[in-house]
């Protein structure tokens, strides 16, 4: 069986983050933004359709004007650590929602479970009713053809 991009949900599953965006039978997109780049959706996915692309740092240094240079590069640390923050927000949330969903999940199964106990406990006893309604039918007729 050949499967498709389109009806793997592996990767989103996969990401810590929650950096894909799409859902079944819909084709996903990685929000690039987003993606820390920790590659646990790479070995997933099942069609190879995901390509990490290494982003070099455009670092040089600068011989006139170090300030600028420390300045920017401290900028550029701080955005870093501001995605870094933002990613661990982001996986905290997607781990919450996830226990949510699961007892959710469980909550509802526990009710459709005590649901069916219940119907079949009034099942049993309309079934015991019409038993014994049969039983009296049925002694009715023996007493009418013994007479």
């Amino acid at each position: 069986m050949k499967k498709s991009a389109l009806d793997a949900l592996l990767c989103i599953k996969a990401c810590p983050v929650d950096a894909f965006i799409g859902s079944s039978k819909v084709m996903t997109q990685v929000v690039a933004e987003e993606c820390t780049g920790c590659d646990l959706c790479l070995p997933v996915c099942p069609v190879d359709c995901i390509d990490m692309i290494d982003i070099k740092p455009n670092f040089e240094i600068p011989f006139v004007n170090y300030y600028q240079f420390y300045n920017e590069l401290y900028k550029k640390q701080s955005q870093e650590s501001d995605q870094r923050e933002k990613a661990r927000r982001r996986f905290e949330f997607r781990e919450v929602r996830l226990e949510r969903n699961k007892q959710e999940r469980s909550d509802l199964l526990e009710a459709r479970m005590i649901a069916l106990k219940e119907k079949m406990a009034k099942d049993k006893i309309q079934k015991e009713k019409i038993e014994a309604a049969m039983s009296r039918v049925n002694a009715s007729k023996v007493d009418n053809e013994a007479k």
